[in-house]
């Protein structure tokens, strides 16, 4: 069984909104410090729990431009990658040699509101510090998701722990994080095989 691909999203998109320095949570520290952020990179190793099928292991990369574009790259265990930006994504899986490029709406997604806007996260999640070191974000309303802990760091987000609907459990480590560092472009155009079959919605 796959990992829950809309959620992994989500996650990122919590890097970049709890990067502050200061334990006090709020609202509007969020808003300020994620102002700030105009690029974000980092590498990833990701465990994903799912119950009756054990655990799954997944490493990659993860490139944002703010308000633009989204890309989160598996190198392992094979290579495939998700890319968001304003209207469209794409999903590309090599195991399966078959590339979805879909068109999507911000009105309809929770996830691409927050990555667009973040100010939207205080309409969909309600935020508690369970600790100096730990917020838990629960969702508002029904995304097959219980809640999403966030282990913080001196300076960024050291770990996410989530639970979904049917009690799989993922849990993400960020290492190497890059903030306002230049993208290079070619990271958001991936190449992918001749043979590759390619489905347009």
């Amino acid at each position: 069984m796959k990992i829950i691909k809309i959620l992994e999203i989500l996650f990122f998109c919590l890097i970049m909104v709890f990067n502050v320095f200061s334990k006090d949570i709020s609202i509007e520290s969020v808003l300020e410090s994620y102002s700030n952020i105009k690029t974000f990179q980092a590498d990833f190793v990701q465990k994903t729990t799912i119950q009756g099928f054990g655990d799954d292991y997944y490493e990659g990369k993860v490139y944002l431009i703010r308000g633009e574009k989204l890309m989160w790259d598996y190198k392992k265990p094979y290579r495939q990658y998700y890319l968001f930006e304003k209207d469209k994504m794409e999903y590309y899986d090599s195991s399966a040699k078959q590339l979805i490029r879909q068109k999507i709406s911000l009105e309809d997604n929770v996830v691409l509101q927050i990555i667009m806007d973040i100010s939207t996260i205080g309409k969909n999640f309600k935020i508690i510090s369970l600790d100096k070191d730990r917020v838990r974000l629960i969702p508002k309303s029904f995304i097959n998701l219980k809640y999403i802990d966030l282990l913080l760091g001196d300076k960024f987000i050291k770990k996410i722990i989530s639970e979904d609907g049917a009690g799989n459990i993922t849990e993400i480590i960020f290492k190497n994080s890059k903030i306002n560092e230049l993208i290079e472009d070619k990271v958001f155009k991936p190449i992918v095989p001749l043979d590759t079959e390619i489905f347009n919605y």
